[in-house]
C-alpha cells in the first residue's frame, strides 16, 4: 500500500482555525491590558529615603528670624539674666566699713553705733559723750559708709587732740582766714562743711578712704605733699 501524502485542510477547516487564532489574540490582549503597571525598581525609593534621612540627621544650620513683637518659641528664648547679689545686712555693711578704717580709732575712747536711717543725717558725733552714731540706709555701700564714718572720726580726733594753736596751723595750711570760727554753727545744728572743723573732718576722711565724696566748701582736697604735711595734726 502506497503511503499517504499530507492532507490539506478544507476551506471550512481553514476558516475555523483562523477564527480560533484571532480569538486567542483578543484574549491575550485583554489579559495584558489588565496587568498592573510596572513600577520603578525599589532601590531608587530606598535611596531617596536614605537621602532624606541623612539631611534630618545632619540638618543645615539656619538663622531664625522673627518679626518685631512676635513671641519667641520656648526653645529660642534668651536665658534669664543672672540674679543680683543679695543685699548685705546692716551689720555686714557696717563691719566692712569699719574694716576700711586704718586709723587707731579706739585710742580716741569713742563708742560707735550703727543705727537705722534717720532723715537729714548720715552720721553724728557727740564729742563730750565719746559717741558716734552712723545712720545706715538700706542701699548704703561699705565704701561710702566708711567715708562718712571717717568724717565723724575726724571730728572726734579734732576734739581729742587739737588745741587752738594746732587749729590755727590748720587754717594757715589750708589758706583760711585766721579769724574764721572753727566750729561755726555746727553744734547748733548747722552744716559743718563750710567750717574749718568740717574741712578738717573731710580731709581726714579723704586721707583714710580716698576721694569718695569730698564736699568741703572751703577748698579742694589737698595734694599728696600737702596731705603729708597735714597728717601730724590728725594724731595725738
Amino acid at each position: 500500500m502506497a503511503g499517504r501524502g499530507v492532507e490539506r485542510p478544507s476551506g471550512g477547516r481553514q476558516g475555523a482555525l483562523l477564527a480560533l487564532v484571532l480569538l486567542n489574540a483578543v484574549i491575550l490582549t485583554v489579559a495584558l491590558t489588565a496587568l498592573p503597571a510596572v513600577r520603578s525598581p525599589r532601590h531608587l525609593e530606598r535611596g531617596r529615603s536614605l537621602a532624606l534621612t541623612s539631611r534630618q540627621l545632619a540638618p543645615a544650620v539656619t538663622t531664625l528670624t522673627f518679626p518685631p513683637g512676635a513671641a519667641l518659641p520656648a526653645g529660642a528664648r534668651p536665658a534669664p539674666p543672672p540674679r543680683p547679689a543679695p543685699r548685705q545686712t546692716r551689720q555686714q555693711v557696717s563691719d566692712a566699713a569699719l574694716a576700711m578704717i586704718r586709723y587707731p580709732w579706739r585710742e580716741l575712747g569713742v563708742h560707735i553705733s550703727f543705727l537705722g536711717p534717720r532723715g537729714g543725717y548720715l552720721g553724728r558725733t557727740f564729742p563730750q559723750q565719746g559717741r558716734i552714731e552712723m545712720y545706715v540706709r538700706p542701699d548704703e555701700t561699705p565704701t561710702r559708709l566708711a567715708y562718712m564714718l571717717a568724717h565723724e572720726l575726724g571730728h572726734m580726733a579734732d576734739w581729742r587732740w587739737n588745741t587752738p594753736a594746732r587749729r590755727q596751723q590748720w587754717k594757715t595750711a589750708r589758706h583760711l582766714p585766721a579769724s574764721m570760727s572753727w566750729f561755726g554753727n555746727a553744734f547748733g545744728g548747722g552744716d559743718d562743711l563750710g567750717t574749718p572743723a568740717g574741712d578738717f573732718a573731710e580731709t581726714f576722711a579723704f586721707w583714710q578712704v580716698g576721694p569718695v565724696d569730698y564736699k568741703s566748701r572751703l577748698g579742694p582736697p589737698p595734694t599728696p605733699d600737702a596731705l603729708a604735711a597735714l597728717v601730724p595734726l590728725f594724731n595725738r
